[in-house]
């Protein structure tokens, strides 16, 4: 039974009177906490020190584990974590937990972090004994989640049968489902399913989660049943199971698209987004037409999509629609969706929409065009014009997609020439004053670049590597990379002799292109240069007032969808909020587009211009919707651009840091469209320049 509206407006009261009261209790709740002196403040410090350089301090961290201060052990406790040394399990584990609920959870957290199967009987212990406090608990069975094994399916399937939902227990319950639904391994799910009938929607769409995660066929009933509930939420993940092959396995493939069929009419927009994504599995005409329909949206989430299914079938009746879908009146992530779906099925078509997206007014969706082009080989974009069109953007006001312009012209020069004659073509580009010009005579080198070419590539890099961006060295080392794959050729000969960059992306690019050789080649030099003082600065800035429990800082974002207002995480996330706050200030971030959104679960913007790879914090801040993250390729790789979660996103906990949340705007952020940028941008709270 859905709640009346006087109902619905008692609801919003209440929440609207805890929210006011919230910054009171706030401030009681620190009122009650010793306060941190001078002395406490430099012993913060230094466990950033330690966490910024992941160093495992033995004699300092069990120092500070047993200060008579509990903020210091709870830091503590969580610096183990951060610099993820397997050391810390024992360290962590040699005292009984703590009588302060905050940092035994904490510590609990700590030691799940370091994903150590031989602690699984511990936090089977802390699951089941009643005594445990609810918020260790919890952590408990997230932790389970982490180490992903048999074993600790064993244990969360043996608490999620036994449990009984009530006060204590509901938080390690709803932790159980998410940490069972990161086991993806099939098994029994008996104890998973009887939790999609608890009065509790937050049970009930994490058991749901949890079941859409297992991608098992034995699922597809209680699914099924839960694309009915009267929760958009558990229906979203439920209608987002209900994919072809788990339904065809269980002999439930026509209920299941009469089902989807039936949920792109649904009142909520997440509901048909997971409708359409899951119909995109199916490939008989009432999915089609289903499809195509849903192509025709206004709404992106649907159209795109739809777009995407539409690219999983080769139907000559769907060529004409994609072919409209990637038209000029259309969004941005429409046609580039569109395009790709076209290119398994007539590449010419698929071509000849490129050469026209390259006119589209968002830069990120001409770049994506220029990208197309590039990469055909069918020779269908030279037929139809692709050089002219990538030469009428070598001029393009936005660098990216100058850059792939240029790319493209390369690619296209290339195409034409022999080797040796490639070499000499490439040569006035290398020495090009340019550095979008150098940039892209190195990409352009990737694909026919041999042995013979090292030398020279050698020497780009150590030119580039002096470069205040690391934009045409992170070119070189790409080639040299590729080289190395393609003929055998080690990494001796250039880690011999590239200079140490200066530049933590281009250090970033070098680790992943030659792996441990590389980082065995690294000098021994501190990863970061802040002193002590610095720290403490940070510290007494960020730290300090949060933990008073002063209003935390906030920024607001103008985008052309609209306000985007977020709360920051000072106390638990200080570096990040630190780099965060410095990138507004410098106004760094005004411009950054939104180059990937992901219907119903991201927003994430392109690497901000100048932007620092910054340490992972990561915390027990849950990552949950509106959450405010960046994006990485594995902890301490990633540089802001930021990303804004549609959705919760359970199965990344553990492996991201959640430096804020979005407290208004949330609409906004559900509305923002690719290539959407960052208009305006300012520190409402917590900046040093005034708003």
């Amino acid at each position: 039974m859905r709640p009346s509206r006087a109902g619905y407006r008692r609801s919003i009261s209440a929440i609207a009177l805890c929210a006011a009261l919230m910054p009171n209790a706030a401030q009681a709740q620190a009122a009650r906490r010793p306060l941190l002196g001078a002395a406490e403040v430099g012993e913060i410090a230094l466990l950033e020190l330690l966490e910024d350089r992941r160093q495992f301090d033995t004699t300092e961290l069990a120092r500070l584990l047993v200060s008579p201060h509990p903020e210091l052990r709870r830091r503590a406790a969580l610096s183990v974590a951060r610099v993820n040394d397997k050391r810390g399990v024992a360290l962590l584990r040699r005292r009984p937990l703590d009588p302060d609920t905050a940092v035994a959870a904490t510590v609990v957290f700590a030691v799940g972090q370091l994903r150590d199967s031989t602690t699984i009987a511990w936090f089977d212990s802390l699951l089941t004994n009643e005594r445990t406090p609810p918020t260790v608990s919890a952590e408990a069975a997230a932790a389970l989640g982490k180490i992903k094994s048999a074993s600790a399916g064993v244990v969360l399937a043996r608490y999620l049968s036994r449990a009984t939902a009530n006060a204590r227990t509901t938080a390690a319950i709803g932790e159980a489902l998410l940490a069972s639904g990161r086991l993806t391994s099939r098994g029994d799910i008996t104890s998973i399913v009887r939790w999609m009938r608890a009065p509790d929607e937050a049970l009930r769409w994490r058991a749901t989660w949890a079941l859409f995660r297992r991608r098992d066929p034995a699922a597809l009933p209680a699914l099924l049943a839960a694309s009915a509930d009267r929760s958009a939420l558990v229906r979203s993940w439920a209608v987002r199971g209900l994919t072809k092959p788990q339904a065809d396995s269980a002999n439930l493939g026509a209920k299941a698209e009469a089902l989807l069929l039936a949920a792109t009419h649904d009142t909520d927009r997440r509901v048909r987004t997971e409708a359409v994504r899951a119909l995109g599995t199916y490939s008989d005409s009432a999915a089609i037409a289903a499809l195509l329909a849903a192509l025709e949206s206004n709404d992106s989430w649907i159209s795109v999509s739809a777009a995407e299914g539409l690219g999983r079938i080769r139907s000559e009746s769907i060529l004409a629609p994609l072919r409209a879908a990637a038209g000029p009146n259309r969004p941005c992530a429409v046609r580039i969706t569109a395009m790709q779906a076209l290119q398994g099925m007539s590449p010419s078509d698929a071509m000849a929409a490129a050469v026209d997206i390259t006119r589209d007014s968002v830069p990120y969706c001409r770049s994506t065009a220029l990208l197309a082009l590039m990469r055909d080989t069918t020779g269908a974009a030279t037929r139809i014009g692709g050089r002219a069109a990538a030469d009428a953007l070598r001029d393009d006001p936005m660098p990216a997609t100058r850059l792939q312009a240029w790319q493209v012209h390369f690619v296209f020069v290339d195409a034409g020439l022999v080797v040796q004659a490639r070499r000499s073509a490439r040569k006035a580009g290398l020495e090009s004053a340019d550095i979008v010009i150098r940039t892209a005579a190195l990409r352009a080198m990737s694909v026919w670049a041999d042995t013979t070419d090292l030398p020279p590539l050698l020497d780009a890099y150590e030119r580039a590597a002096r470069d205040t961006t690391p934009m045409a060295a992170s070119a070189a080392v790409s080639v040299i990379a590729a080289i190395q794959r393609r003929h055998g050729v080690g990494a001796a000969m250039f880690l011999a002799r590239f200079s140490p960059p200066a530049n933590r992306l281009l250090r970033r690019d070098i680790d992943r292109a030659f792996g441990a050789a590389a980082r065995q080649a690294w000098p021994a030099l501190p990863p970061v240069t802040r002193d002590l003082a610095a720290y403490r600065q940070i510290v007494e800035r960020w730290v300090v007032p949060d933990y008073n429990g002063r209003p935390r800082p906030t920024a607001r974002w103008q985008t052309p969808r609209g306000a985007i207002e977020i709360e920051l995480y000072p106390g638990d996330a200080p570096l990040a909020v630190d780099d965060f706050v410095r990138t507004m200030e410098s106004g760094a971030i005004i411009g950054t587009e939104f180059s990937r959104v992901v219907p119903d679960f991201v927003n994430q913007q392109r690497t901000i211009r100048d932007g620092n790879v910054i340490r992972d914090e990561v915390n027990r801040h849950r990552l949950t919707r509106a959450n405010l993250s960046w994006a990485t390729a594995g902890l301490d790789t990633g540089a802001p651009g930021y990303t804004i979660g549609h959705t919760p996103q359970p199965h990344n906990e553990g492996d991201f840091t959640s430096m804020g949340r979005v407290i208004r705007g949330m609409d906004a952020a559900d509305r923002i469209e690719l290539g959407d940028r960052v208009t305006a941008a300012r520190m409402v709270t917590g900046g040093t320049k005034k708003p």
